[in-house]
């Protein structure tokens, strides 16, 4: 891709037509509706328009506007969201995108979690100047999402309860137990709790590892929580297993069945 390059009014008239109607990701299908022309036509507008550095190619087919601002054709995804819902769908936003979705840290992240049915070679997708980490899992794992509505586009994004329970599954969406325990603990300070969906999820998930990491760190941040301390004592498994995979763990909490780093 090159520098911008004019296009003729009728182009021109056309592009703006298909940019208002998509507002964001663009498609041939969306081409040939919108303009009411074949599909074969639309792939050519598409690459014509690409080539005069108009819209920005994500994916085989997949085409994002580039910014009238933009003095070059290296486009910029404005909207991530939007992009996974497209690119990784079956799925919804997790990990720490999720936790700062919910406003349960302070921080920015500007790698987006995606808990995503599809597989691919390699956890992290590069698509433009976005990073994406997934999560790939089963079927039977896409539960505890709320649907939210994004410049039209219904984008699925895990509930606060069901975010820290993949987080204890999978404490890397997290980056590592360090993080996952100031999450967790703005979480059960928060409006978000919910005592019943935390141990509902867990148990869902069928794994215990879950029960061992959420009842350690519930003792540690409010041990009056005496019901759902008891929940994750009474659902734990007999092995051992490492509080926080990212380190190895050479304290051993006997009550938990966890080693937990020095």
């Amino acid at each position: 891709m090159g520098q911008l390059k004019g296009i003729g009014k009728t182009s021109r008239l056309k592009l703006g037509k298909v940019l208002y109607a998509c507002r964001g990701i663009i498609k041939a299908k969306d081409v040939s509706q919108t303009l009411r022309v074949s599909e074969k036509k639309a792939v050519i507008l598409l690459q014509s328009w690409e080539k005069n550095g108009w819209l920005h190619r994500i994916r085989n087919g997949i085409y994002l506007p580039i910014a009238l601002e933009s003095d070059s054709a290296n486009g910029s995804i404005e909207d991530p969201f939007t992009v996974a819902n497209e690119l990784f769908a079956p799925c919804y936003i997790g990990g720490w995108s999720a936790v700062e979705y919910w406003s349960l840290t302070d921080q920015i992240f500007q790698t987006v979690v995606v808990v995503t049915e599809k597989h691919f070679n390699s956890r992290i997708q590069k698509i433009s100047n976005v990073n994406f980490l997934l999560k790939m899992v089963k079927p039977n794992s896409l539960f505890g999402y709320e649907v939210e509505w994004m410049n039209g586009v219904k984008i699925l994004i895990s509930d606060p309860s069901k975010t820290m329970i993949d987080l204890f599954d999978d404490p890397l969406l997290g980056g590592g137990m360090v993080t996952v325990r100031d999450f967790f603990e703005k979480y059960l300070r928060s409006e978000h709790y919910d005592e019943k969906k935390l141990i509902d999820y867990a148990l869902r998930f069928g794994n215990r590892t879950i029960f061992k990491r959420m009842g350690f760190l519930v003792e540690q941040i409010n041990s009056n929580l005496n019901h759902l301390i008891e929940a994750c004592r009474l659902n734990i498994s007999k092995g051992y297993s490492q509080f926080d995979p990212s380190c190895k763990g050479t304290k051993i909490v006997t009550r938990w069945k966890l080693r937990v780093p020095s």
